[in-house]
């Protein structure tokens, strides 16, 4: 988080961030950072599974308010390239898990 620059980013908690960030399924939550660097928007995600007994394939998408384009999104702890299709980011999670993710 701090490699991120957490201190400097704009803090969108999940429960008022709509117009940025969707999420399915509905046990998933999403919370985010928003940060320009270099004229560039970047995103650190805090994807959670709520679900206590399900693991879940989480689709979260980034509205074109919050970035006009995904072009890249890792789990900010192992570097695991993550798929994107039209803004929309693919995550697996097990049963009350969550991951950072990187989106650039």
């Amino acid at each position: 988080m701090s490699q991120f620059g957490v201190s400097e980013a704009e803090w969108h908690p999940y429960w008022r961030n709509g117009e940025f960030i969707q999420a399915q399924p509905e046990s998933v939550k999403v919370s985010g950072y928003r940060r320009t660097v270099n004229g560039q928007v970047r995103w650190l995600l805090v994807v959670s599974n709520l679900s206590a007994k399900e693991a879940v394939t989480a689709q979260v998408r980034l509205s074109k308010k919050a970035m006009p384009k995904v072009n890249e999104a890792t789990d900010a702890l192992t570097g695991e390239r993550l798929p994107i299709t039209d803004n929309t980011i693919t995550i697996s999670l097990p049963p009350m898990q969550m991951r950072l993710v990187a989106v650039r």
